[in-house]
């Protein structure tokens, strides 16, 4: 059975060697005080040398004008250089079909269609899962039919230019399934990263928070609901927001929202509409709020579809505002601006952003917008067309000017945006 996929100033030397002074002669009244002519030469000496010396450090200052000095703290100790800041650079992405070669894993420059290949999967090898947070990006593997691969967390820190392991499960044996992940996410500080983890016995899905940095792993609970599709997670605030339910079925309506309290072991409903199919979640930077499409009922009975509606949700009062409702033509994407609380969606061919004067068209594409994969106030990263034939672009926002990075089909999937 196949697995089923559910960004010191420098001075001039003083003397060491100038002229001393007599002492004065403090009994007797300045005006008989002896004159001392030795001393006034050595004062005019001492003058000039000062002079000379300061005329050579004004030449070497002019000289050395646009030369950068090194910095120093107030108690003249050299202050460290900033660390550079990450910025939106790549896109990483992965192409092949396992049944036909080695699924390839490759990295392309923003605003140029070249790439390098950084990884190369074994035969019969899938994607499951991917996820990417600035310069860190991760990929969930496992084997199909006739592989000994099983579940590997695989883990790059360089932007997606090397991956190894982080974490790995039994593999699929005959029929039976093995291990699986059944969801994985950054944490919202990006120091952590939480799974979903399903064994082979199919008895419980235990949540693991596994550390990047030394692949040590913990379990932060466990539920009998053995499909657990994680939202968001913020270790500094001990919660989780994830929807549960089956694994490996026809699917699920993923609309109550559940929210979890790892301190107490607590979980409450942060939101649902049990008369709606939860299409997409998009959580905010700060797990405030969030962004909840919803679809109807398909026309097959499984799965949502249109008209959609999008809502946002405050977790902390369920408030929702409305962003737009009954929207029927095509699939729209949405999500937050990178780093912020402004919102976007697609809509067609067009992508917006959401703005309380009204929403603003930020770019409109030739095609049909299906993906928005990364979007700023600079820049858009995109897949249009169609699934069998996409084109993943990237966009900038000032210039409304597109750059096409590739051309994709049912066998592209895209990871992320990258950083450096």
């Amino acid at each position: 059975m196949e697995p089923q996929n559910n960004l010191p100033q420098n001075q001039a030397p003083i003397p060491q060697d100038g002229p001393t002074f007599n002492p004065v002669n403090t009994s007797q009244t300045p005006a008989l005080a002896p004159k001392n002519k030795p001393r006034r030469k050595k004062i005019i000496t001492l003058v000039v040398i000062l002079l000379v010396a300061a005329a050579a450090a004004g030449a070497w200052s002019y000289q050395n004008r646009d030369k950068p000095q090194p910095a120093t703290s107030t108690n003249n100790q050299p202050v460290q250089p900033a660390t550079p800041e990450l910025q939106p650079s790549a896109l990483s992405y992965a192409v092949g079909s396992p049944l036909e070669a080695q699924a390839s894993f490759r990295l392309g420059k923003l605003g140029s269609d070249a790439y390098t290949v950084s990884h190369t999967l074994p035969k019969k090898v899938y994607i499951s899962k991917s996820v990417v947070y600035k310069n860190q990006v991760v990929v969930v593997t496992s084997g199909g039919d006739g592989s000994k691969e099983g579940v590997n967390v695989l883990y790059s820190k360089d932007a997606g230019k090397t991956f190894t392991s982080l974490f790995a499960g039994g593999a699929t044996t005959g029929n039976a399934l093995g291990d699986q992940v059944t969801d994985i996410k950054f944490s919202d500080d990006g120091k952590k990263l939480v799974m979903g983890y399903l064994p082979a016995a199919r008895t419980l899905n235990t949540v693991k928070e596994l550390d990047p940095a030394t692949k040590a792993t913990r379990d932060l609970f466990s539920t009998k609901e053995i499909g657990v599709f994680i939202e968001a997670y913020s270790p500094a605030k001990k919660e989780i927001l994830y929807f549960s339910g089956c694994y490996n079925c026809d699917g699920n309506k993923q609309n109550k929202l559940l929210k979890r309290d790892l301190a107490t072991d607590k979980e409450t409903v942060a939101y649902e509409d049990s008369a709606r199919y939860g299409m997409e979640t998009v959580v905010n930077h700060d797990l405030s709020k969030a962004l909840i499409l919803k679809g109807s009922d398909g026309s097959e009975g499984i799965g949502g579809g249109s008209p959609y509606d999008l809502v946002e949700v405050d977790l902390k009062t369920k408030a929702t505002t409305a962003i737009f409702s009954n929207y029927k033509s095509g699939y729209p994407a949405v999500g937050y601006l990178d780093g912020s609380d402004a919102v976007y969606y697609t809509k067609g061919k067009d992508l917006y952003q959401h703005k309380k004067g009204g929403d603003a068209v930020l770019f409109s594409s030739p095609q049909e917008l299906l993906s928005v994969h990364f979007v700023n106030d600079i820049t858009a990263v995109t897949t249009s067309g169609t699934y069998e034939k996409s084109t993943i672009s990237s966009i900038d926002l000032k210039s409304k000017k597109a750059t096409r990075l590739l051309g994709g089909d049912e066998n592209t999937t895209i990871f992320g945006v990258t950083w450096e």
